[in-house]
Parts: C-alpha cells; structure tokens; sequence
C-alpha cells in the first residue's frame, strides 16, 4: 500500500528569506510524496524560484497582505 500524498501550502508576503526556510523545510522532511504549494507575492516568488527543487513547487501569485 502507498503512503497517502501530503499536500503543504505555505502562504507568504513580503518575507522571501523566510519563504525559502519553510520550502526546505518541507522538503526535509521524511514524508513522501510531498506536494508544495507556495501562495506568495513577486518577490517570494522570485526568491524560491532559485531553490535546487523549484521546479518541483506549485507557485500562485498572490499580491494581497
């Protein structure tokens, strides 16, 4: 039997360094599969996007407080 999928959705403005913290938290953890899903502004967006597993995240862009 699969493990049951775990979905995250980390909502962030205005704190990119702190965005990033919590993107590699999650994917620090031992929990598999994980599903991302960052709801963030411009620059949040911008600053997980260099992230070595960005490509694995789900980004909605979210310019609201």
């Amino acid at each position: 039997m699969s493990q049951p999928r775990l979905s995250v959705i980390v909502v962030s403005h205005g704190r990119p360094d702190l965005l990033c913290r919590a993107a590699l938290s999650v994917f620090h953890q031992n929990h598999r599969p994980v599903e991302l899903i960052i709801v963030a502004d411009h620059v949040g967006l911008a600053a997980i996007s260099i992230l070595p597993f960005a490509s694995r995240i789900k980004r909605v862009l979210f310019e609201g407080a």
